[in-house]
């Protein structure tokens, strides 16, 4: 039996806001950050100027730093692992564990791979609704 690590990570991309249905808005928050992107010419310079008191001709290029600021951004945005007190503070008769709680060798399990591809279709939804 051959074991080996599967990474099912993916990055936080706030284009995934997009493919949210109108008739679930608040599913955007679990789905996707709101983003505000600064670039290096405007906001970078402006932040240098006004951080450092330099003048923009004292930049590389007239530029700063460029950078992202995330919004609206909930703890399920992306990969993650729920801890029991995520559903409840009660989890079997006992107070439910916190994440710090976990073990990362509890997070190690057997997996199975499901070929799905026969019937998944690019872009579709599984199943329609009524």
């Amino acid at each position: 039996m051959s074991r080996r690590i599967v990474d099912l990570t993916s990055p936080i991309d706030p284009r995934d806001l997009d493919l949210v249905p109108e008739s679930m808005p608040d599913l955007a928050l679990v789905v996707a950050p709101r983003m505000d992107y600064h670039t290096h010419d405007e906001w970078g310079r402006d932040f240098m100027v006004a951080s450092f008191g330099c003048d923009p001709d004292d930049l590389p290029g007239r530029e700063g730093p460029a950078g992202e600021v995330m919004h609206e951004i909930s703890t399920h945005c992306g990969t993650h692992v729920d801890a029991p007190l995520h559903s409840g503070r009660m989890c079997e008769g006992r107070p439910s564990r916190t994440l710090s709680d976990i073990s990362l060798e509890e997070l190690y399990r057997p997996g199975m791979v499901l070929d799905v591809r026969p019937w998944a279709k690019p872009g579709r939804p599984s199943r329609s609704r009524p």
